[in-house]
């Protein structure tokens, strides 16, 4: 952005001289600024103009090492595995899987009985009914 005459006189005085401000920060632009084609504005620096996730170009975005010779022009990984670990990363894109599993273990008659399971025993809804003997008969008669 254009700076005022009157902030361009004062820095003037002390020796410098700009005309123009970063138009994201407001620094005062020297001799390197950056613009974008077909854009009106002006920045101090690549992070101003693009935002803080921008990468140098001719560096792997994930490691940050120079990329190989023979790469294409505007390749952002060094290789595939920095590729891979680079979209591993992004854990904000990715929904959890765990959200969908229970704390507690559903009892087993939930899936059969719509009435809440009985808690004692086994979780059966007729475990409340249930004797605490059961009478088993042999083929020589009662035990």
């Amino acid at each position: 952005m254009k700076i005022s005459i009157e902030l361009q006189v004062l820095l003037n005085e002390v020796g410098i001289h700009a005309a123009e401000s970063c138009d994201r920060c407001g620094r005062i632009l020297g001799p390197v600024s950056y613009t974008r084609s077909g854009d009106s504005g002006v920045w101090c620096s690549r992070q101003c103009r693009d935002g803080a996730h921008t990468h140098s170009p001719g560096t792997c975005k994930a490691c940050g090492a120079r990329l190989p010779e023979g790469k294409r022009h505007g390749a952002k990984y060094c290789d595939h595995a920095c590729k891979q670990a680079a979209h591993r990363s992004k854990t904000h894109a990715r929904l959890s899987e765990t959200a969908k599993l229970s704390v507690t273990k559903t009892p087993f008659c939930a899936a059969f009985s719509s009435a809440e399971c009985a808690v004692r025993g086994t979780g059966h809804p007729g475990a409340e009914r249930a004797p605490g003997t059961f009478s088993l008969s042999f083929a020589g008669g009662m035990e």
